[in-house]
């Protein structure tokens, strides 16, 4: 599947307190499930904007693009009792920043989150919503600092057509 996707951040660490913090806008690419034990899981990748603005020339200010690779974790096959078109999920996995602009050198973070899809029965289409949280370096690569961001996402869902 494809994904472009737009997100805020509604909760910010500490040391992001006081900032104008920037949307999040990205793309995603998952691949296909894979049966796992009782869930499906799938790899993807994505890159997003991140940035927190303190305001001109400050040192603090953060301006990047985050580029992650994840893994989905499909909790449907266990939650049988939902819908057939509505999907729960879990994702995680580990992200580099590539920071810009100010005196942000980024480096490497952790995401994780979770999703839930409704996929449209006669359109190739879903529609997402979705909760993760970043940790992300700090000017000084050395510590860390985070955001938890909550969007929404149009997914097209690309299928092989088998009919015979």
């Amino acid at each position: 599947s494809f994904s472009a996707y737009g997100g805020y951040p509604l909760y910010l660490r500490p040391s992001l307190k006081g900032s104008n913090s920037l949307p999040n806008l990205g793309f995603g690419v998952q691949t296909p499930y894979y049966e796992l034990g009782p869930v499906n899981i799938a790899p993807s990748a994505k890159i997003m904007t991140v940035g927190f603005d303190f305001g001109e020339g400050n040192s603090n200010n953060i301006r990047a693009i985050q580029l992650s690779g994840m893994l989905n974790v499909d909790l449907s096959p266990i939650l049988y009792f939902l819908p057939e078109n509505i999907y729960l999920g879990s994702e995680g996995g580990l992200a580099y920043h590539l920071g810009w602009g100010a005196n942000y050198g980024g480096g490497i973070g952790i995401t994780i989150g979770g999703t839930i899809d409704y996929w449209f029965e006669d359109l190739p289409l879903a529609f997402r919503l979705f909760g993760d949280g970043h940790l992300i370096p700090q000017s000084n690569p050395i510590y860390k600092t985070g955001f938890g961001n909550i969007g929404a996402s149009l997914v097209l869902v690309l299928k092989r057509n088998n009919e015979e």
